[in-house]
């Protein structure tokens, strides 16, 4: 930055400034972001007196940090592939991460960010922004193909394990993500809760798997250990009240039924409907998904009036959580409704994979 500096000042004092031009376009373009508006005028001429491409980089992250984001693509696709920087290429996928809906975007982008990859391996973000690219649009096995060869090869990174955990799982590796969350040492922080969400899904998908070879003994354990909170997934364990487990107890439910155990069915129903979901200070301790699993357990009970009561509620507590909607609709058509991948959770996934089962 100082170079460019440098040149443009000896410019505006028609000194020689070529030295200095050529000195900052070599330097290695590590770190640099500029931000500052008074650097515009120092690019727009470093990227008409040369013919190298790192001012025009430069020139396109000012714009899209000044929010220009038009002029920034316009840069940015007028270098095609002549940079050989991983980070530009990273950063060209990222500004029209926007636009992928259509093909012909959806397919540089892509492009993109496996010229990223190729030009710098250890660059994990960009696996990492391709994976979820792959997994966003149901493209599992891609999804898989990518981020598996990184962590194994970096086992340290446990953002990139999370992120396999969740791939292998959309897999339906349950198995093999129950082993890799085993060995896992996420840091924690408030509110992360995600490897232990990974660790649930994994547990009660192995459940339901159990359920459909109607092995209910082994469906049960993966059903307990889903309640556990291991210490190495970054999360503590909330107090009890605060734990929404009844999908765990509604396939608790099912096994005790088909292992004709009344009294215990009786205790698993009964502690669904007791579960009274609360907002606190804008965290709730709920995954709204399992409303339906409340009104099917009040179904169960014989306590339909009671569960239209209480899901009406709820319905007015929450008018605007659109996966309570989501129940609702699925509910009173009797089939699971469609629900936008921005809303759905782990817990709706589960409860699809429990109703294409065919597990009662």
């Amino acid at each position: 930055m100082v170079k460019y500096w440098i040149a443009f000042i000896h410019y505006r004092q028609h000194k020689n400034y070529q030295a200095d031009l050529q000195q900052a376009n070599n330097a290695a373009p590590d770190f640099i972001f500029p931000y500052r508006n008074i650097d515009f005028d120092v690019f727009e001429w470093a990227s008409k007196e040369s013919d190298q491409w790192a001012p025009k980089y430069y020139l396109g992250l000012l714009l899209k940090d000044r929010n220009k984001i038009s002029e920034a693509k316009d840069i940015f696709n007028s270098l095609k592939s002549v940079p050989d920087y991983a980070p530009f290429y990273a950063a060209r996928a990222n500004l029209f991460m926007s636009d992928i809906a259509t093909v012909s975007v959806l397919a540089s982008t892509v492009a993109d960010l496996k010229k990223a990859i190729s030009l710098d391996k250890n660059q994990w973000r960009s696996i990492k922004t391709l994976t979820e690219l792959y997994n966003s649009r149901f493209e599992f096995s891609k999804g898989l193909e990518t981020v598996e060869p990184f962590y194994k090869n970096h086992i340290g990174n446990y953002i990139m394990g999370m992120l396999y955990a969740k791939t292998l799982i959309h897999n339906k590796k349950y198995a093999q993500a129950d082993e890799l969350l085993a060995t896992l040492n996420i840091i924690p922080f408030e509110g992360a809760t995600s490897g232990h969400e990974l660790y649930r899904e994994a547990k009660l998908m192995q459940a339901i798997v159990s359920m459909k070879q109607k092995n209910y003994i082994r469906a049960l354990t993966f059903i307990n250990e889903a309640k556990l909170w291991p210490e190495n997934l970054g999360a503590g364990k909330p107090y009890d009240e605060d734990i929404d487990i009844r999908l765990e107890n509604w396939l608790s439910y099912l096994c005790y039924k088909n292992l004709d155990n009344k009294e215990a069915t009786g205790e698993m129903l009964g502690a669904v409907v007791k579960f009274m979901p609360i907002r606190v200070n804008t965290i709730s301790n709920f995954y709204a998904g399992n409303h339906l699993i409340s009104l099917w357990a009040y179904a169960a009970l014989n306590q339909v009036p009671n569960g239209m009561v209480w899901i009406k509620q709820q319905q007015r507590n929450y008018p605007d959580n659109k996966i309570i909607q989501w129940v609702v609709g699925s509910y009173q058509r009797k089939a699971l409704q469609p629900i936008s991948l921005q809303y759905e959770d782990a817990t709706v996934r589960i409860i699809r994979e429990l109703n294409s089962s065919g597990v009662k």
